[in-house]
This record gives structure tokens, C-alpha cells and sequence, in this order.
């Protein structure tokens, strides 16, 4: 078995901040290094603390979601730094009101960046079609987390136990 470092954020393997009381689960305590990789542990607990033993892959989402009005200059250098400001984000790109956003739903969910984009003054589409389509891909996204967190891989839409 690898060893593993009892300190490192069990979302991300960074050094976890010693300073900020520890979440206990199962009897462990973990550390981890930002509000948002805390956030993410208290969502889907099982998923992380099995990580500890055997960190799984990437689980890597690509997404196109509509803005509701043209980015102007300092609205796109947001976007464009969007990776430096948030845990899990790949990549992402501006083209007139579409917005394609890559990131790794281990570390961010679709939810956490439309909340983080809402922080930061950049509207999505309200559209009922775009509002349902980002309403079904954050249950989806939800839905795959749990089954991963229950040890099994995602398939044909199976809901986790107990959804």
C-alpha cells in the first residue's frame, strides 16, 4: 500500500492548512487546503477518504454554457484567469456568448463555477432551455459523484442507492 501523507487535502494532494480545525470521517481526521476542496470533501465524503488509499483518475468535464450578455475586456481576463482562481479548472475559452469550461469534477462541480462566476459579475444565460439544461447536468453531475462514491463506476444512468 502507497504511503500517504496524513496532512495532504485528500481532494487535491495539496498540503492541507494545519491551522483550520480538521473534518473527521470515520474516525480520521483530514486537512484540507481551501474552502472549495472542504466544500467538495462534505458533499461526497465516501468518494474522498477511499482517495486516501488509491487516488482514482481525473474525472474530467467539458461543458459549453451561454452567457447572458457579451463579455466585455475585464469580463473576459476574468474568465480567461478562472483557472488560477478555482481548484479543477482546465481550461477555458470565450466565443461571443458561449463559454466552454473544462475542469475536473473530482475537484469542481458545474454548480460550484456558476456560483463562483455569479461571485464575480459574469451572468449565465437564464433562457429556460440553458437554465434546464444546467439544471440537468449539475443532477447528473451529483448523481455520477454518488455512484463513484459508493465504489462503483458510473453506468447507463444507474441512480446511487438510496436516490
Amino acid at each position: 500500500m502507497k504511503n500517504i501523507d496524513p496532512f495532504a487535502c485528500p481532494v487535491c494532494g495539496m498540503d492541507g492548512d494545519l491551522e483550520a480545525p480538521p473534518e473527521t470521517h470515520n474516525g480520521i481526521h483530514y486537512y484540507f487546503c481551501s474552502g472549495q476542496c472542504r466544500e467538495r470533501f462534505l458533499d461526497h465524503p465516501a468518494l474522498f477518504s477511499l482517495s486516501r488509499r488509491s487516488r482514482p483518475q481525473e474525472l474530467p468535464k467539458r461543458r459549453l454554457l451561454r452567457l447572458a450578455t457579451l463579455p466585455d475586456e475585464a469580463h473576459v481576463r476574468l474568465l480567461s484567469h478562472l483557472k488560477d482562481e478555482m481548484m479543477g479548472i482546465l481550461e477555458t475559452s470565450v466565443n461571443g456568448l458561449e463559454l466552454t469550461i473544462e475542469y475536473d469534477l473530482r475537484q469542481a462541480t458545474l454548480a460550484q463555477i456558476e456560483s463562483h462566476l455569479a461571485r464575480i459579475g459574469i451572468d449565465l444565460s437564464t433562457k429556460l432551455t440553458d437554465r434546464l439544461k444546467r439544471a440537468w447536468l449539475n443532477e447528473r453531475e451529483e448523481t455520477e459523484l454518488a455512484i463513484l462514491a459508493e465504489g462503483k463506476r458510473p453506468c447507463c444512468n444507474e441512480p446511487p442507492h438510496g436516490h
